[in-house]
C-alpha cells in the first residue's frame, strides 16, 4: 500500500488531470494504513501492565526499603560486579539464565525481598498487574472466540446452553450427510458431539490452566518472574547507578519485562507446538470418522470435506495471530494517533473477528472525528469487545440492533462511549437485575479487587477497574425496557487535535 501511494504520488505530477483521482487514493491508503497498525497495536497490547499506576504504587510501597538498601549499598560498594562484566555473562551464558540467585550480603537479602514484592505487584495486582490485562485482553471470550469462530461460521462446532449441558445437536451436516438414516445420524451425532467436546477442553485448558499465573492453584501456568541469579546480577548493577525511588522502579520494570521474555517465549512454543498440533489432529480427526460414517462419495460429503478443510486452516491461521499476543510491546512506544472513527472501526472489526458467527446489525454515530492516542484506541477496543460479546451471549437474538455512539466533550476533557443493543432477554429477568444491582454494588463499593480476575461475567468490573475510580471515570449499565441495554462508559482523555474534516 505504501509502494502504491508513492506511485500514486509520480502520477498526479505526470497526469495532473486525473490529480484529484490520484489524492483520493492516497487517502484512502493512509486510512487503511492506520486501520492496519491499529489492529497490529491491539494485537500487540494484550501483554501490558500499567506501569504509571505501578511507579506510584511502588514510589509509596517500597521507598523506604528502598532507602535502606542504598544505605546499605554505600557500605558495601567494593563489592559486586560492575555493569558491563553483568551483560558480558549474559551474552556468554544465557543456557544458565534460570539458576538461583545466592544473596551473599544483607543488601543481596534486601533487595531480592524488594524485587519480590514489586513482582508480586507488576504480575497479580488486580488493576494494574499482568493478570488484569491478561484476564481481560486474552482470556475473556477472546482467545476462544477467535479459534472457535472458523468452525462456528460453518457449523462444524455446536454450543451448549451452559458448561454442564449437552451439545446441541449438529442439525445442519447430520441432515446433510443423514438424510433420513437414523442409525447414520445417531452416529454422526457422537462424532460432532465428540469433537466438539475434545475441541473446547483443548481451548479451555490453555485458557485456564496455562495462560495463567504459575501459582500453586494454576501449577501449568506458564507466566512467571524468574528472578534468577544473572537477572538479580544485573539489577544489582543497574542499580548502583539509580539514586532515587523513580530510576530504581523504572529499572525494576525494564528488568521484570526482560525476564518475562522467557516465560511469553514459553507461551509462543506451548501455542506453536502442542496446541497447534492437538487442534490439526482434531480437525484431521473429525473428517476421517465422517468420512467412515457418511458416504463418501456423496456430494454431502464433498461438501463437508471440503469446508472442513478451508476452516481447519483457518484455525491454524488464527492460532498463528494468538502467537503474536505473547509479546511486550509498549504502549509509550506507540506514538501513532487514531481519529475516532479509525478507533471505532479498529474496535469492531478486532471484536468482531474474534465473534465471527455473531450477525449485528451495528450503526455508529461520532462525535467530530478527534484524534486519540494508541491507549485510547487499546481503551475502546476493551469496552466495544466486551460490550458486543456481552450482546452476543444474552441478547437472544439472532441479529440485534446495536448503536455505538462515542461522544468527545473536549471542554471537560471526557470521551463516553454509549451501546445500546436490542434483547429479549425476558426469562430470569429479575435474576438478571439482581446480579446486575450487584456488580453496581461492588463498583461503587471500590471493592472491584480480584473479581476482574475472574473470566465469567466479570467484563464490567474489567472496565470500571480499568477506569482508575477517577473523578471523570464512569460507567453505566442495565435494562432500558423491557428489549433495550445500555451500556454507557466515560473516559478521562487527552486530546491531542479536532477536526470535522480529517
Amino acid at each position: 500500500m505504501e509502494e502504491r501511494q508513492a506511485i500514486c504520488a509520480a502520477l498526479r505530477d505526470l497526469d495532473p488531470n486525473n490529480s484529484a483521482l490520484y489524492a483520493t487514493e492516497v487517502a484512502e491508503l493512509a486510512n487503511q494504513l492506520a486501520l492496519d497498525e491499529g489492529k497490529y497495536i491491539v494485537g500487540r497490547t494484550r501483554i501490558h501492565v500499567d506501569t504509571d499506576a505501578f511507579g506510584r504504587w511502588a514510589a509509596r510501597a517500597v521507598e523506604e526499603g528502598f532507602s535502606r538498601y542504598r544505605d546499605l549499598l554505600d557500605v558495601q560498594l567494593a563489592e559486586g560486579q560492575n555493569f558491563d562484566e553483568v551483560l558480558r555473562e549474559l551474552w556468554d551464558a544465557p543456557d544458565s539464565l534460570r539458576e538461583a540467585f545466592k544473596p551473599e550480603t544483607e543488601a543481596d537479602v534486601l533487595l531480592v525481598s524488594l524485587l519480590r514484592q514489586m513482582g508480586e505487584e507488576f504480575l497479580a495486582n488486580s488493576t494494574f498487574g499482568l493478570d488484569f490485562y491478561l484476564s481481560k485482553r486474552v482470556r475473556h471470550q477472546s482467545f476462544i472466540g477467535l479459534i472457535r469462530s472458523p468452525l462456528e461460521i460453518s457449523e462444524l462446532i455446536t454450543t451448549r446452553e451452559t458448561e454442564a449441558s449437552p451439545y446441541n445437536r449438529n442439525e445442519k451436516w447430520i441432515e446433510r450427510l443423514a438424510g433420513t438414516n437414523e442409525e447414520m445420524s445417531r452416529e454422526l451425532d457422537a462424532i460432532f458431539t465428540e469433537f466438539s467436546t475434545k475441541f473446547d477442553q483443548a481451548l479451555k485448558r490453555a485458557k485456564d490452566e496455562k495462560f495463567q499465573l504459575k501459582s500453586l492453584d494454576k501449577p501449568e501456568g506458564l507466566l512467571y518472574l524468574p528472578l534468577n541469579s544473572r537477572l538479580i546480577n544485573l539489577t544489582r548493577a543497574i542499580v548502583r547507578e539509580d539514586y532515587s525511588i523513580e530510576d530504581f522502579v523504572k529499572s525494576t520494570v525494564s528488568v521484570f519485562w526482560a525476564a518475562l521474555e522467557y516465560p511469553l517465549a514459553d507461551a509462543r512454543r506451548y501455542i506453536n507446538d502442542e496446541l497447534k498440533v492437538l487442534l490439526a489432529e482434531l480437525m484431521d480427526g473429525l473428517r476421517a470418522q465422517i468420512r467412515r460414517a457418511a458416504d463418501s462419495e456423496s456430494t454431502a460429503f464433498r461438501q463437508f470435506d471440503m469446508e472442513a478443510s478451508t476452516r481447519a486452516a483457518e484455525v491454524q491461521r488464527a492460532l498463528d495471530d494468538t502467537v503474536a499476543w505473547f509479546t511486550h510491546s509498549d504502549l509509550e512506544a506507540a506514538r501513532r494517533r487514531f481519529t475516532l472513527e479509525q478507533c471505532v472501526k479498529i474496535a469492531v472489526d478486532s471484536a468482531l473477528k474474534s465473534q465471527r458467527a455473531f450477525d449485528a446489525d451495528i450503526h455508529k454515530s461520532l462525535s467530530h472525528n478527534y484524534t486519540l492516542s494508541a491507549e485510547s484506541l487499546v481503551f475502546v477496543h476493551d469496552v466495544i469487545f466486551i460490550a458486543l460479546d456481552n450482546i452476543h451471549r444474552h441478547s437472544e437474538l439472532k441479529k440485534p440492533r446495536v448503536d455505538i455512539n462515542v461522544q468527545v466533550d473536549e471542554t471537560a476533557g471526557t470521551l463516553e462511549i454509549e451501546v445500546l443493543s436490542d434483547t429479549r432477554t425476558q426469562q430470569q429477568r429479575d435474576t438478571k437485575e439482581r446480579a446486575l444491582a450487584e456488580l453496581r454494588r461492588i463498583i461503587d463499593a471500590k471493592a472491584v479487587g480480584i473479581r476482574t480476575k475472574r473470566e465469567g461475567r466479570s467484563g464490567f468490573l474489567k472496565i470500571a477497574a480499568s477506569l482508575g475510580y477517577s473523578d471523570k471515570g464512569k460507567i453505566e449499565f442495565g435494562f432500558l425496557n423491557r428489549d433495550k441495554f445500555r451500556l454507557a462508559v466515560t473516559y478521562s482523555l487527552v486530546i491531542y487535535s479536532s477536526s470535522a474534516h480529517d
